[in-house]
Parts: C-alpha cells; sequence; structure tokens
C-alpha cells in the first residue's frame, strides 16, 4: 500500500512538473491571435507623456504612430468601463510621468447603465483582466478564473499542437491585436446602421422601466478617482468625447430625445466638482459628416484615428 501511495504521489509530481514546464513554454512562446488585445499590456512603457483610457472609442480613436517624439501608450480596451479605466491606471501610474496628458474617453453610454457585475457579458470580460491585473484590482476576484487564466494550457490545449509546430517554424510569436479594418463607413444605410447602434448604446440595459436612464455610480465613482490619481502624480487629466459621424448621433436623439440634456448636465457636474477639463469632439465639423474617416458610424478608422491624434497634439498636448 504505501508503495503504491509513493508511485501515486510520484506520478502526481511528474506531472505537475510537465504541466508547469508545458505552461510556460506556452506562456513565453506562444501569444495566439491576441484577440482580447491584452498583449499590449507585456510592454507597458516607462515615462508616458501622453495615454488614453475608454473603451472600442479609445482602442480605435488614438493612433500614435506619427507621435515618435514622446512616449505614448493606449490603455483602452473593447468594451471597457470606466471603473477599469480606473484600475488600470492605478496600477500603472507609475509608468506615467509628471506632466503627462491622459485621455479619459467618457462615451455616451459611458456613465450609464446596470452595475457591470449584472451585465450578461460581464464574466467573459472580466476574464481578460486576470492576464495583466492583480487580484486586488479585479471586479469580483475569482481564485479559479485567476488559476486558469495563470495556466492557459488547462483551458487552451487544443492550442498546443498549433502553438508546437508554430514556434519550430517561426520561433516566438506576439502577434497584437492589429486594431483598425480596413474599411470605411461610406455607404447608404449608414442612417439604419446609426440608429442601431445608437438605440443600443443609450436604450436597453441603459434605462429604467420607465425609460429614464440608469446613472451607474460605479462609473462617476471611477472619473473621480482617475482624476485625483492624476493630480497626485502631477498628470494633466482631459475628459474626451470621440468624434462620431452625424447618423450616430442623430440616432442617440432619435432613440432618446432626453438624452443629451442628461449627458451634458452630468458631465457640467463633473467639471464643476473636479476641475477637470472636458473635450466634446462628437458634433466636430472635421468629422461629423466625413463617414470616410470612420469604421463604422462611431469608430473612427486608421485614417480617422491618425488625424484626430494630430488634432488632439495640436489643440490640446502642445499647449
Amino acid at each position: 500500500m504505501k508503495k503504491f501511495i509513493e508511485k501515486i504521489v510520484l506520478i502526481v509530481m511528474i506531472v505537475s512538473v510537465l504541466i508547469f514546464a508545458i505552461n510556460s513554454i506556452f506562456v513565453k512562446n506562444y501569444a495566439g491571435d491576441d484577440s482580447d488585445g491584452t498583449l499590449k499590456y507585456k510592454n507597458v512603457p516607462e515615462n508616458i507623456q501622453v495615454c488614453n483610457f475608454g473603451s472600442s472609442h479609445g482602442v480605435y480613436g488614438f493612433d500614435y504612430e506619427n507621435h515618435t517624439d514622446c512616449t505614448c501608450f493606449n490603455f483602452a480596451l473593447v468594451s471597457q468601463s470606466l471603473a477599469y479605466d480606473d484600475k488600470i491606471l492605478n496600477n500603472y501610474k507609475q509608468n506615467i510621468s509628471s506632466g503627462a496628458t491622459v485621455f479619459i474617453v467618457v462615451s455616451y453610454f459611458s456613465l450609464y447603465g446596470e452595475p457591470e457585475v449584472e451585465s450578461n457579458d460581464f464574466v467573459s470580460k472580466n476574464a481578460r483582466y486576470y492576464k495583466f491585473l492583480p487580484a486586488k484590482y479585479i471586479i469580483d476576484y475569482n481564485p479559479k478564473m485567476a488559476l486558469l487564466s495563470d495556466f492557459p494550457v488547462l483551458t487552451q490545449y487544443e492550442n498546443l499542437v498549433r502553438a508546437a509546430g508554430t514556434i519550430v517554424k517561426n520561433g516566438p510569436t506576439n502577434d497584437v491585436f492589429s486594431g483598425w479594418e480596413d474599411t470605411s463607413a461610406d455607404n447608404d444605410n449608414l442612417e439604419e446602421v446609426g440608429l442601431k447602434r445608437a438605440e443600443n448604446h443609450v436604450m436597453g440595459t441603459h434605462v429604467d422601466k420607465n425609460g429614464k436612464l440608469i446613472h451607474r455610480q460605479e462609473s462617476f465613482d471611477a472619473i473621480s478617482d482617475i482624476i485625483s490619481v492624476c493630480n497626485n502624480i502631477g498628470a494633466h487629466p482631459v475628459l474626451i468625447t470621440m468624434p462620431y459621424t452625424k447618423y450616430y448621433v442623430e440616432g442617440v436623439d432619435k432613440s432618446n430625445p432626453k438624452f443629451f440634456e442628461t449627458f451634458y448636465a452630468d458631465i457640467n457636474e463633473i467639471i464643476h466638482k473636479t476641475g477637470v477639463d472636458y473635450y466634446d469632439y462628437s458634433h466636430d465639423d472635421r468629422f461629423y459628416d466625413h463617414p470616410e474617416l470612420f469604421m463604422d458610424t462611431d469608430h473612427l478608422n486608421k485614417k480617422g484615428a491618425e488625424k484626430f491624434t494630430d488634432i488632439l497634439f495640436d489643440e490640446i498636448v502642445n499647449k
């Protein structure tokens, strides 16, 4: 019996060592397709002088390629909440220089809706943060999820053969989320598409049974803390609403005629309480009626992002 137990223990130890070894090689050499866009967090630079946070509007709205004279970084992720903007800032604040410009993207949907943990896709979206944030900054932290994140071979075993072939053939791979699609929103059904996107962003789970916008308190608290952290590290926080096409903006107004009254009242209250700068590019003539600068009705394409980022440097950063 004793020898049997010893054999079992030995087998468990060997299997554990193999899992650790395979997992280490997998994590070091194989990054997959980076579908969640988190690979960039492996190389967050020091002494960042310009950066932005935000959801997909932030992901696609900033292109720093033409501004190599300063250190820039895009902290945004698709569907990222202001609450996570705040947590990411707190985790990487030591990477941001004193005097840096920090753009805090406030989209129309950013301030409203049910609590994040109550959304249907919360668990799937939340999984990505285990890859680069410590436990204290993860909402509704789950130790099991953390283990699976640390040992991706336990859930991505179907990728092992492909990973092995890729590594042998090409060496380590770190294919980063490419971002922009090579498309333009300049087509015939923009009014219909804009209305549907607007309805999804300012109605549904964003309003109560009486059609009144639900203020997501965690978002307002997050903005306050982001501004406070920026002030504490000597950075310059800037609230910003991104450029949109007229089809999206008009769709918001049609979907919820009282939306803009509430949104701008809330923005003005934040400005009054914190003294933060706010720039609204959502109706900017340089983008508003130029769908060729967008991938869809509310996300800039690469050409649009280049133009917008240049404008930000001219009008805000360099001043």
